[in-house]
């Protein structure tokens, strides 16, 4: 169904890497990872025999991917990161990380330069411009379908002499807008829209096409206090940094407005609003307090392994990233138009394609009638399992008429099914006990004592940043694998940028598979973030977590496999993605001396408590231990069942 072209120049000669029909040009982890917000990329593993396999090269072969069924390309780009690798047979392969055409805009910078009342079309064709006046011309790009609505002046703004020219884009005309680079006859045009797609027929839900779903609710966007401002005062010394309008001599003296019904149920959360068309005090204030009145508190985002029935049945609308689709999925009380914002191709496992779609805004009191339909969805359980069965009776009927369709063998499909419908039901055995994470500091470890002294999971610390590789953990991750003991890793956060961070990412991977490779995988990877980094800016800490979750996703670890560990008194002003992870870890010792502590808990919601660097278990001689407690249900669920 999918076959992959490389070529070394623009206009060169494309060779055949991958191909559905012949067993020779076969890749490995073959992934193409789509975003409504992000650089597409493609990751895959190649192997000496395959013709391509000394033919990629950082960032000059180009790459395309193609949907032979469709005859339509799912992906073009260029070669990013090529590394060779060794598995544990020792078999010699190369992983590769690839780039949308996107990324063409990274490399160039933008000169320092003012804008005045100019609109963000005429923003982003002096970007432009300024791009294609420094690369090569194949790297060229036009302005094609750009659609910024309104479109009205921006006041005033200037570039960052210091960052390349696709961060100055999103930076300064793309806040509320996706982009798209688009191929037509060789020549690559950027479609600027407000969202790309539209509504499509094909339905998901429990009984048609679903294999698993996972939700979350993030209320961290809410504010229950507003800071409205107005435009920028005047000033007659003709600085451009001049205060703005508030709404003080209007409001008490006070240059807040407070929802106390949102106060009541979920605290002070102070945010600020501009509102540059207010002409005065008071008009300022009316626009504050419609906004805070009219304001959405939390989003819904779901993360879904979906059968595409297109690949059966060719009549009808593909799922592709950016359309709009009927989600029905009632113990989850879902049920509605949705967009999928990101989707994954496995070339080689279509039943391992995923989409996350959302996020979905949601009021309070809708965000409160989810939190209840949750709880009330328990006591439904049983019939969960029964639709469940029913819904895998269905895909395995779909998956033999995209056999008889396509005259290729869905044994592989059928043997995962099975896996999950063995695995599917919600009763089962969990691994109890002590929930420990380790590194170096450890030193020494009898894992065979500390298995049987009753250990239920094993974190192991596999890098700090890029450059530190902790010393044990290829000895930890062996000792583990032999012994069957349950584990997962972790890396501690130091992304100075968003690329820094994306390489930290692809390092934590490569690192771990070349000790597990072959083995029994971990059950999840944690960043460990608990130091304000990106050059001190506790602000750009979310971007950086999320590009470092981005590539994780490319490389094939999905959103649920993800933990966020994160510092109890940074979480706030870190603002991280919470509602994306699998799961959310956090620290809080009260005395630490080794005990729970009976009064003192994170100040966060937490899926896994650590509450002592000071614990201590057999195997283990060393003075202190990090020891973790209380997991919830979704991190049982996850991580701890056999």
């Amino acid at each position: 169904m999918y076959q992959v072209w490389i070529r070394q120049s623009w206009t060169g000669k494309e060779q055949l890497i991958h191909s559905a029909k012949t067993n020779s040009l076969k890749l490995g982890e073959a992934v193409v990872t789509l975003d409504t917000a992000d650089i597409n990329t493609f990751t895959f593993n190649i192997y000496p025999l395959n013709p391509g396999y000394g033919q990629l090269n950082y960032l000059t072969t180009l790459i395309r991917v193609v949907n032979t069924h469709k005859k339509t390309n799912i992906f073009e780009g260029r070669v990013l990161l090529p590394s060779d690798s060794l598995d544990n047979t020792g078999m010699l392969y190369k992983s590769i990380t690839c780039e949308s055409y996107l990324a063409f805009l990274h490399d160039s910078s933008q000169p320092f330069q003012e804008f005045t009342n100019q609109s963000r079309r005429q923003i982003l064709k002096a970007l432009i411009d300024n791009h294609n006046n420094q690369v090569e011309s194949y790297k060229n790009i036009r302005l094609g379908n750009v659609d910024f609505g309104q479109d009205k002046p921006i006041e005033y703004c200037y570039t960052d002499e210091n960052d390349d020219t696709y961060n100055n884009i999103s930076s300064l005309v793309m806040s509320g807008f996706e982009s798209k680079i688009r191929n037509n006859h060789g020549f690559l045009f950027l479609d600027v829209q407000q969202s790309f797609g539209g509504n499509s027929s094909q339905i998901i839900s429990i009984d048609h096409n679903l294999l698993a779903a996972a939700r979350s609710i993030d209320p961290t966007a809410l504010f229950t206090v507003l800071k409205p401002l107005g435009p920028v005062i005047d000033s007659s010394n003709g600085d451009k940094i001049t205060p703005n309008m508030n709404i003080s001599s209007v409001n008490d003296g006070s240059l807040y407005l407070r929802n106390q019904r949102l106060i009541d149920q979920f605290g002070i959360q102070v945010k600020t609003k501009q509102f540059d068309d207010a002409k005065t005090p008071s008009e300022l204030k009316k626009l504050g307090e419609k906004y805070l009145l009219a304001q959405q508190i939390a989003t819904i985002h779901l993360q879904l392994s979906v059968i595409d029935l297109t690949l059966a049945n060719g009549g009808i609308d593909d799922l592709w990233y950016g359309n709009s689709y009927m989600v029905d999925i009632p113990y989850m009380s879902v049920k509605g138009n949705w967009r999928i914002s990101q989707q994954t191709l496995n070339l080689n496992n279509p039943d391992q394609n995923t989409i996350t779609i959302g996020d979905r805004v949601v009021g309070q009191e809708n965000y409160n009638n989810t939190i209840n339909n949750n709880i009330k969805s328990l006591s439904n359980i049983q019939n969960v399992v029964k639709r469940q069965n029913a819904r895998l009776l269905m895909i395995t009927s779909e998956s033999e008429q995209y056999q008889a369709s396509n005259n290729k063998t869905v044994a592989d499909l059928l043997a995962r099914i099975k896996i999950l419908e063995n695995t599917s039901a919600i009763t089962g055995g969990y691994y109890e006990g002590a929930i420990i994470d380790v590194s170096y500091y450890q030193d020494v470890i009898d894992w065979s004592a500390a298995k049987n002294a009753g250990l239920a999971l094993a974190i192991v610390r596999v890098q700090d940043g890029s450059t530190f590789i902790d010393p044990n953990y290829k000895t930890y991750l062996a000792d583990i694998t032999s012994l069957g003991i349950n584990y997962a890793v972790y890396a501690f956060f130091r992304g100075q940028s968003i690329a820094d961070s994306e390489q930290e990412a692809i390092n934590f991977y490569n690192r771990t598979q070349q000790a597990v490779a072959g083995k029994v995988q971990p059950r999840f990877y944690a960043i460990d973030v608990e130091t304000i980094e990106m050059g001190g800016n506790a602000s750009l800490m979310r971007g950086g977590v999320e590009a470092y979750m981005n590539k994780l996703n490319a490389l094939g670890i999905p959103d649920s496999k993800i933990v966020l560990y994160i510092a109890n008194n940074l979480y706030s002003s870190f603002n991280l993605n919470v509602s994306r992870a699998g799961s959310i870890w956090l620290p809080t010792y009260g005395a630490n001396d080794g005990n729970i502590p009976t009064n003192y808990k994170p100040s966060y919601p937490y899926d896994l408590w650590q509450y002592t660097s000071r614990g201590k278990l057999a195997g283990i001689t060393t003075l202190g231990l990090d020891m973790n407690t209380n997991p919830s249900t979704r991190f049982k669920e996850q991580y701890l069942k056999k």
